[in-house]
């Protein structure tokens, strides 16, 4: 009997561990398809959809090969990159976690990410790499965050190429978690059942 139950205890602790290590993922959006004079636009990754909005009028969407621009009105090469714009997300919630760099020209140049939860205040845009997130941020369905880069002067310019999240909620299962679920509900039943029997 004792065995039995250690055995229960063992199968939903183990399936319960697996259901939660698999909802939590790393997703990246890859910015590197051109985007030009769009007020908007989205990204779709696993399931979990990220919608870039720019508010103004006055400015669009730059980008190529290297990413999405950011940078003051008047930088060469991509015409006037944005300085701030809005991003909301479709299912699930999102915890910033790291951005890739794929052009930089300002020394001093930086980018936050406010509205969500937590803040994210000091992610560098000054030279070629792959950085991890500052800070702990994180934006759910429903809610709107902003990207504001600054620390540019005259043209100086900067390109994001990828932004990379941990999935923290996602309210679909995949079909992956049903089926363990339904073999974990078996071996317990039939458990249950082996131990009625030499009772």
């Amino acid at each position: 009997m004792k065995k039995s139950i250690l055995s229960i205890l063992t199968v939903v602790t183990l399936t319960c561990s697996l259901v939660f290590s698999a909802s939590a993922s790393l997703i990246t959006f890859d910015l590197s398809i051109g985007v030009d004079e769009q007020t908007s636009f989205a990204k779709t990754v696993s399931g979990i959809t990220l919608t870039f909005l720019n508010p103004s009028a006055r400015t669009a969407f730059k980008g190529d090969a290297d990413g999405l621009a950011l940078g003051n009105q008047g930088a060469f090469i991509l015409g006037a990159p944005l300085t701030s714009f809005q991003l909301s997300v479709l299912g699930g919630t999102l915890q910033f976690k790291g951005y890739e760099i794929t052009f930089a020209q300002s020394p001093n140049a930086s980018f936050s990410l406010a509205g969500g939860s937590g803040a994210s205040n000091n992610n560098l845009l000054n030279s070629l790499a792959t950085y991890p997130a500052d800070g702990n941020w994180t934006i759910a369905p429903g809610q709107t965050g902003t990207l504001t880069a600054t620390g540019f002067s005259g043209v100086e310019m900067a390109q994001l190429h990828t932004l990379t999240f941990d999935i923290l909620a996602n309210p679909v299962p995949e079909p992956s978690t049903y089926a363990l679920l339904c073999i974990s509900l078996g071996v317990v039943g039939y458990a249950r059942r082996k131990s009625r029997k030499n009772n």
